[in-house]
């Protein structure tokens, strides 16, 4: 009952490659990563301009995030 399923693939759907950069845990870093971006969103396209989904793409953080 508790045995594991597997589900077959597609062919020629190659496998996703795991990515080779690692993740650290730096909240220091990553406020000042947010804030820096930030302020060129704001400076370079003013409150009704700057979008928060651009500021998270920039520093590869979630909406919620900031």
């Amino acid at each position: 009952m508790n045995e594991p399923v597997h589900f077959a693939r597609k062919a020629g759907r190659p496998k996703a490659q795991a990515k080779e950069t690692t993740r650290t845990n730096d909240p220091e870093r990553t406020m000042a990563n947010i804030l820096e971006v930030a302020m060129t969103e704001f400076a370079e396209k003013g409150l009704a301009g700057a979008r928060i989904d651009e500021i998270a793409a920039a520093t590869q953080t979630s909406k919620r995030m900031i």
